[in-house]
C-alpha cells in the first residue's frame, strides 16, 4: 500500500466524518483533496460517490421516519434524470490540463460554499414547486459533474420550516437515488489521458 492510497484512505474517512456529523460536505472537503493527491477528476468522482453512499444509506435507514417521500419524488426524478447532462459536461472537463481540473473544481466548491453563506431565504412552510425541480436539476448536474449535488438542495431546504432532523436527512434521501445512475456514468468519460501512471483507458477507475 503505497502512500498515495493511504491518502486517499484517510481523505475519505475525514470525509465521512464531516458528512456524518453534519448530513452533508463530504465530496466539498474529499474532492479537492483527492485531486491533490493525484486523481484525475473521474476517479474522484467514482470514488467520493461511492464512499459517500454508504453514509446517505446509514442517515436515511436511521432517520427514515422524517423522509417525507411524496413531497420530495419530484425533485429526486429530475436530479436523476440531469446527472447524464453534468456526466457529458464531466467527459469534456476530464479532457482539460489537470491545472485547469484543479482550479474549476476549487472555484465551483468556493461558489457553493459562499451561496449556503451569504443565501438566506425566509422559512415558508410550503415553498413554489418550481424551487424545488429547479434544485433538483442543479443537483443533478453537478452530481453527474463533479459529485457536489449537495448545496443546491441545502438551500432549497432551508427555505423550508423543517425540524433539523429532517433537513439533515433531506439531502442524503434525495442524492442517494440516483447513485446506481451516478457510479456507472462517472466510469464512461474516462480516457487514456485522464488515466494516471500510464494506466490503459480500459483500467478501473480506482487506485487500488
Amino acid at each position: 500500500m503505497d502512500a498515495q492510497v493511504v491518502s486517499e484512505i484517510l481523505i475519505v474517512f475525514l470525509g465521512s466524518i464531516l458528512q456524518a456529523m453534519a448530513g452533508f460536505g463530504f465530496t466539498l472537503f474529499a474532492n479537492p483533496m483527492l485531486l491533490m493527491v493525484g486523481l484525475t477528476l473521474p476517479e474522484t468522482v467514482f470514488i467520493t460517490c461511492l464512499s459517500s453512499a454508504v453514509q446517505k444509506v446509514l442517515a436515511v435507514h436511521h432517520m427514515r421516519h422524517q423522509v417525507y417521500w411524496r413531497e420530495i419524488w419530484p425533485v429526486i426524478v429530475v436530479s436523476v434524470l440531469a446527472i447524464p447532462l453534468g456526466t457529458l459536461a464531466l467527459k469534456g472537463l476530464s479532457k482539460q490540463s489537470v491545472s485547469f481540473v484543479k482550479q474549476f473544481i476549487g472555484v465551483l466548491i468556493l461558489l457553493a460554499i459562499v451561496l449556503q453563506i451569504v443565501w438566506h431565504t425566509k422559512p415558508h412552510e410550503r415553498t413554489p414547486r418550481y424551487w424545488g425541480l429547479s434544485a433538483g436539476l442543479a443537483s443533478g448536474f453537478l452530481s453527474g459533474l463533479a459529485n457536489i449535488g449537495g448545496p443546491p438542495i441545502v438551500l432549497w431546504i432551508h427555505a423550508h420550516r423543517w425540524t433539523n432532523e429532517r433537513i439533515r436527512v433531506t439531502v442524503p434521501a434525495i442524492t442517494l437515488p440516483g447513485v446506481p445512475i451516478q457510479g456507472p456514468c462517472c466510469c464512461w468519460p474516462s480516457t487514456a489521458a485522464s488515466c494516471p501512471r500510464g494506466r490503459p483507458a480500459s483500467a478501473p477507475p480506482w487506485p487500488w
